[in-house]
């Protein structure tokens, strides 16, 4: 298991990030994000922005703080990320966006979601992929 406990803490201290940008480069479709396409409704408050090619979802953004979970075939998108807004993100990489193979210090999810609660039921904070991150959080 990964433990990303400190991952988030870090992109939680260092609080908002240009995802913005990220996205209109993504609609443009300039770049590494050519033939890439994202979701994400900010009106709705959703902690991520998925990035997929065509169903396929490569990396998540974590809205509340510079945070890029990609897949390892595609971790120059956090690169790419970097080189966009100027500032560096916490990177997670993972194998396949839905094996579970990260994990979380249960007694710090509080700190990482203050104004929201982890699906205790439904998702262990000890082995989750992140896809199950997106579900419990978004």
């Amino acid at each position: 298991m990964q433990d990303v406990t400190d991952a988030f803490l870090r992109a939680r201290e260092r609080g908002e990030w240009p995802v913005v940008e990220v996205v209109q480069s993504v609609f443009a479709g300039t770049g590494i994000f050519a033939d890439l396409r994202c979701e994400w409704d900010p009106d709705a408050d959703e902690q991520w922005v998925r990035l997929l090619k065509t169903s396929t979802v490569l990396a998540l953004l974590w809205v509340p703080g510079p945070l890029v979970i990609a897949t390892t075939g595609h971790h120059d998108i956090d690169d790419e990320i970097e080189s966009l807004i100027g500032i560096g993100v916490e990177q997670v990489n993972v194998a396949h966006i839905d094996r579970p193979t990260l994990s979380l210090q249960p007694d710090r999810i509080p700190d990482i979601w203050p104004d929201r609660e982890w699906p205790h039921g439904s998702i262990s904070a000890e082995a989750f992929s992140a896809h199950d991150l997106w579900y419990a959080t978004c």
